[in-house]
């Protein structure tokens, strides 16, 4: 399960500068270079392709942002152990808390030291007071739903996924290359990777893609820290172990899917390095809200094929403040149409997003479901 065979997908990619085809993936460069213009595109660890437009700025200001979390998390530190100070009765919780996100945060630095490989000085300075937010940047909680293999996140997961799967064997009759947008620490686009010849999951959080090829190799112990709306102090913290396998699967020799039709990259969504009209299906969770679908639309109707298949699952939670873009439902129907889809079907799923059983609050989306066919240009 290797990165240099998983991402032998990348062959079909394309630079985003020439729109010359990439070629084969050879990890033990470093990097991807275009053959046509002889772009570079940085492959951090010989495993994390780096598929935007300027990588290395983005290195650069996702480095910036780990600093920025890192100073924050030891303000934080000290506030806790201002509390321990005020009431000694709670001195055993507030320390393991502090403990927690010392513990949590060395994984972070670890991945400073990642990508500062990469990085010159003057990359740095020139984005010192950058203000693009790249979001989850230190977030454990996708990882903790996603392969901690706990109830509660299983129970997300297969409402998802059987929603997805339903569209896929219903509408999706190519299944050639696929694409999940926002793919998270990748379980949505893993667990589909059989049913395609190409699947891609890309996202824009450095961390995420770290904590997938990780998990890949070992796993990752981490603590869920709760502050607050739990039902006993020894609930402060819990510590947790994200592997690729189920509990009752551990140890033991699993016959997986090729993984050789997998690749997951760090990628821009308005900028997906595919040629015009080269992906059967698109799938976006949690995802379509992130970005103005406006302009989301537009990239997804240039991507797919003639007859491809967009799927969404998700609130429209948005996740910016321009109220131009903030659309509701019908009005996202109306957006559809004028990029020449159709929605095949939809529905409306509950879920409990992120829910930890050891907490007294939870979010519940009433998540809008649809499968939309886009019959190419008019």
């Amino acid at each position: 399960m290797g990165s240099k065979n998983m991402n032998e997908a990348l062959e079909n990619t394309i630079c985003l500068h020439c729109g010359n085809t990439l070629g084969y993936y050879q990890n033990f460069l470093n990097k991807i270079i275009c053959p046509n213009c002889a772009y570079e595109y940085p492959i951090i660890k010989q495993k994390i392709p780096i598929l935007l437009k300027n990588p290395y700025k983005y290195l650069a200001e996702i480095l910036s942002e780990y600093e920025k979390y890192i100073q924050e998390s030891e303000i934080r530190i000290q506030e806790i152990v201002a509390s321990d100070k005020k009431n000694p009765r709670r001195s055993q919780v507030i320390k393991a808390i502090e403990s927690g996100i010392i513990f949590n945060n060395q994984y972070i630095q670890l991945l400073q030291e990642q990508i500062s490989k990469h990085i010159e000085l003057n990359q740095l300075i020139k984005i010192a007071t950058h203000e693009k937010y790249y979001g989850y940047s230190a977030n454990f909680s996708y990882l903790q739903r996603d392969w901690c293999w706990l109830p509660e996140g299983e129970e997300e997961l297969e409402l998802i996924h059987n929603t997805l799967l339903k569209y896929i064997l219903s509408f999706d009759t190519e299944r050639d290359a696929a694409i999940v947008l926002g793919a998270g620490t990748g379980r949505i686009a893993w667990d589909l990777r059989d049913k395609y010849k190409w699947m891609y999951a890309t996202d824009l959080s450095y961390t995420m893609a770290a904590f997938f090829y990780d998990l890949l190799e070992k796993e990752i112990v981490f603590y869920e820290i709760n502050e607050k709306n739990i039902f006993y102090d020894t609930e402060a913290t819990r510590c947790l172990t994200a592997t690729m396998y189920p509990p009752d699967k551990k140890g033991v020799e699993i016959q997986q899917p090729s993984s050789e039709n997998f690749s997951y990259f760090i990628g821009d969504a308005l900028h997906l390095p595919f040629a015009e009209h080269s992906l059967s299906t698109v799938i976006s969770v949690y995802f379509t809200d992130v970005i103005p679908p406006q302009l989301l639309f537009a990239e997804i109707a240039r991507v797919l094929k003639q007859n491809g298949i967009f799927i969404h699952f998700g609130p429209l939670a948005y996740h910016f403040n321009d109220l131009s873009y903030s659309l509701a439902a019908n009005e996202i129907r109306a957006l559809l149409k004028q990029h020449n889809f159709e929605i095949l079907a939809e529905d409306t799923v509950p879920t409990f997003h992120k829910s930890s059983s050891v907490s007294m609050s939870s979010k519940l989306y009433r998540n809008w479901t649809f499968a939309a066919i886009w019959s190419g240009f008019t």
